[in-house]
């Protein structure tokens, strides 16, 4: 276009026309590109190792049956934890295993106490006792001064688990009587995001290590150093 005869294009038209040109045309553009793509082909590969927990029966065999039905919340949880950097995939994994551990152990002290949770011929002090309970651990979890992820996570949880707890209808199984079943909905849900926290470690490790917190601050360092060089010049 820049050598066109010219027509209908200003200097400043031109100059634009150059700059876009020049976009990702810098080693540093075309290193990053190659970088995202070898990354998402990473996330992409493991996520379908995850979800090989549904799809092969060899695999599905060595899980509880139960856990089938949490693997779309695995799958969604592992898109979220997965990140470039390897410490800060661990510490999003930490907080949702820790959220999520918070949650079905609510679950099962209530389940423990009053098992099977509110039903039609339980006395009203357990649906009071259920309401007070699921206010307190809401309150606390938006009062502790964790991160936002974490908060998700266990908010998330636990409203799917008292609204089993609340619901005189409910069919839903978990442990009760201080014991823990296999085919319980919060062991499963545990599982789960068990395996989402470890699933999002393998993109950044395999077949080797991609970014490492110390890695990417030493680069930044170096190219920060480099500009104020070239700045003081």
């Amino acid at each position: 276009l820049l050598h066109h005869k010219g027509k209908g294009l200003d200097e400043d038209d031109k100059k634009q026309i150059k700059a876009m040109q020049e976009l990702g045309a810098g080693s540093d553009g075309s290193a990053k590109f190659k970088d995202n793509c070898q990354f998402t082909l990473r996330v992409a590969f493991f996520a379908c190792v995850l979800g090989s927990v549904v799809w092969v029966p060899m695999m599905r065999g060595l899980f509880p049956p139960a856990l089938g039905s949490k693997m779309g919340m695995a799958a969604l949880l592992f898109i979220f934890c997965v990140k470039r950097i390897l410490g800060q995939t661990i510490q999003t994994g930490i907080g949702m295993l820790w959220s999520t551990w918070l949650a079905c152990l609510h679950m099962w002290v209530l389940q423990g106490i009053f098992p099977g949770g509110v039903k039609h011929d339980t006395p009203m002090y357990v649906t009071v006792f259920g309401w007070a309970n699921f206010m307190v651990f809401l309150w606390f979890v938006y009062w502790a001064k964790c991160g936002l992820g974490t908060k998700m996570c266990a908010v998330a949880y636990d409203i799917g688990f008292m609204a089993d707890f609340l619901n005189p209808d409910s069919a839903a199984t978990y442990s009760t009587n201080f014991k823990i079943k296999a085919e319980g909905i919060a062991v499963n849900c545990m599982i789960a995001t068990s395996l989402a926290a470890v699933a999002a470690l393998l993109p950044n490790l395999l077949p080797y290590p991609m970014t490492t917190a110390f890695a990417s601050m030493r680069a930044s360092a170096l190219k920060v150093r480099s500009e104020e060089r070239r700045v003081g010049k």
